[in-house]
């Protein structure tokens, strides 16, 4: 008969060192305590995180407020471009020649240039800076000597 020296039975463990179920449970344990403490565990991170997250748009704000913005001053308009005083008869304006449909441009652009709402900025001109549209790709600018501001085109304006 065959003796198997190192070979134990899992009912001859104490319950304690039980393998699979019991360390399942300390396992849940582990997470279902793991908002016990502000910054350890699961959601303490989900709060480092959105602290990270709010700390970060602070810093973007404050350094792109239009109060930061005003210390730098005046830009120039380096590239024509159109400014409008509503930014979404802007980006009407531009998605209309950027698919070549003239005759919608031309609808929307001939009452918002006679009414003023809309201007030509000439290449050369002064214009005060006044807010950046980080996400659009904008910047409100009021022309030297103007009373009205307009929003433009990022890259049509050196700062």
């Amino acid at each position: 008969m065959a003796t198997f020296l190192n070979v134990r039975s899992k009912a001859s463990r104490p319950f304690s060192v039980s393998s699979a179920p019991s360390s399942r449970a300390i396992s849940m344990n582990r997470f279902d305590s793991a908002g016990s403490s502000r910054w350890a565990g699961l959601r303490g991170m989900a709060a480092a995180y959105t602290a990270l997250a709010i700390w970060l748009v602070a810093a973007v704000s404050a350094t792109l407020s239009p109060a930061a913005l005003a210390q730098q001053g005046q830009g120039t308009i380096i590239a024509g471009a159109i400014g409008c005083q509503n930014w979404d008869t802007l980006k009407a304006l531009s998605q209309y020649k950027a698919d070549g449909d003239e005759a919608a441009f031309n609808k929307l652009a001939r009452p918002a240039f006679a009414t003023g709402d809309c201007i030509d900025l000439n290449v050369g001109q002064t214009v005060f800076v006044l807010d950046v549209g980080v996400l659009t790709q904008s910047i409100q600018v009021r022309p030297h000597g103007s009373t009205r501001s307009y929003w433009t085109v990022y890259k049509a304006v050196k700062w």
